[in-house]
C-alpha cells in the first residue's frame, strides 16, 4: 500500500496505479471513463433507496431517469437559483441536457464549467419566458454558473455516495 500525497487515505498498489493511469489520458478520455464506470455502477447498485422499482431491468436502463429521481433539491453554496422557477423541471432538465444527463453529471469536473454555463443561460431564459421576478444585478450569470457548479458536484456527489452505500450494504450482507 502507498500513501498518495493528494489523499488522505491509503491506496492499493491496484488503486494507485489505477489512478496513475488515469493521469495518463486525455481530459475527454477521463470525462468519457467516469460516465461509463457510474453508468455501470449504477446499473449494479441502488441510487434511490425510495424508489421500489428502481432495480426492475427496463428501469435499470433509464440512468437519466434515475438521475433525475435523486438531483438535489437544495445543495451547498447557491444563491440565486431556485429550480422551482422553472415551469415544468423535468421538462427544463430535459431541454437543459438534449443529449444526456449522465454525461454531464457522471462525467469529470473539468466540463463543469461548460455544462454549468449552458445550465444558466437555459435558466435564465426560463425565467425570461416565465416573467419570473429576477436579481438583475451585473454579475447574475455568473453567480447563476456559480450555483449550477455547486449543483451539479452536489448531484454527482450524492450519486457517488448512493453507490458506495449500497456496494457497501450488499458487501456487508454478504460477510
Amino acid at each position: 500500500m502507498t500513501k498518495n500525497k493528494e489523499f488522505p487515505l491509503i491506496l492499493s498498489s491496484d488503486e494507485s496505479r489505477l489512478v496513475r493511469l488515469f493521469r495518463c489520458m486525455e481530459a475527454l478520455d477521463q470525462h468519457n471513463l467516469l460516465v461509463r464506470i457510474s453508468e455501470r455502477l449504477m446499473r449494479k447498485y441502488r441510487i434511490d433507496p425510495s424508489w421500489d422499482d428502481e432495480m426492475n431491468p427496463e428501469n435499470l436502463k433509464d440512468i437519466d431517469g434515475r438521475l433525475r429521481s435523486i438531483r438535489p433539491d437544495n445543495w451547498p453554496n447557491h444563491t440565486l437559483v431556485d429550480l422551482d422557477n422553472t415551469r415544468d423541471l423535468g421538462a427544463w432538465l430535459r431541454h437543459a441536457f438534449p443529449e444526456s444527463l449522465s454525461y454531464h453529471i457522471l462525467g469529470s469536473e473539468k466540463e463543469d464549467f461548460d455544462t454549468a454555463e449552458c445550465l444558466a443561460e437555459s435558466y435564465l431564459e426560463e425565467l425570461e419566458e416565465n416573467r419570473t421576478e429576477r436579481y438583475e444585478g451585473e454579475n447574475e450569470a455568473d453567480l447563476v454558473k456559480q450555483d449550477f457548479i455547486s449543483f451539479i458536484r452536489e448531484w454527482r456527489r450524492i450519486v457517488v455516495e448512493a453507490i458506495v452505500s449500497d456496494a457497501q450494504h450488499l458487501q456487508d450482507g454478504q460477510a
